[in-house]
């Protein structure tokens, strides 16, 4: 019974010295606060509250404007990759020429004559 009794007395002091404690550096920011705010202005605490875009959300903004913009200039887009003519392999010049110097040969199995 007398170990509670010290460990109760113990805490107290405990909470009291904390709470002294406290008290103390409550006072010593409030003195700071005054020392280096006396005639502060309202506008310098709101620039320095104001929420600014992160990188991340200036490339997403960006990103979503061009996306716009494509899904508005898509006509144009189609009537640019649709008027050029593919080039196929037989008409390339390179093939033609190269079908004209070789004999065309017959494609499977050949009799044994």
């Amino acid at each position: 019974m007398a170990a509670g009794k010290a460990i109760t007395e113990r805490t107290r002091l405990a909470r009291e010295a904390q709470k002294k404690a406290t008290s103390k550096v409550a006072v010593i920011i409030e003195n700071h606060k005054e020392k280096e705010t006396p005639g502060a202005d309202t506008n310098t605490e709101s620039e320095s509250t104001r929420n600014v875009l992160t990188t991340t959300q200036w490339l997403s903004v960006s990103i979503f404007a061009s996306m716009i913009g494509i899904y508005y200039k898509r006509g144009e887009i189609k009537r640019v990759f649709s008027n050029r003519v593919p080039q196929t392999p037989l008409s390339s010049p390179i093939v033609d020429a190269a079908l004209q110097a070789e004999p065309h040969q017959r494609k499977g199995i050949c009799p044994m004559d």
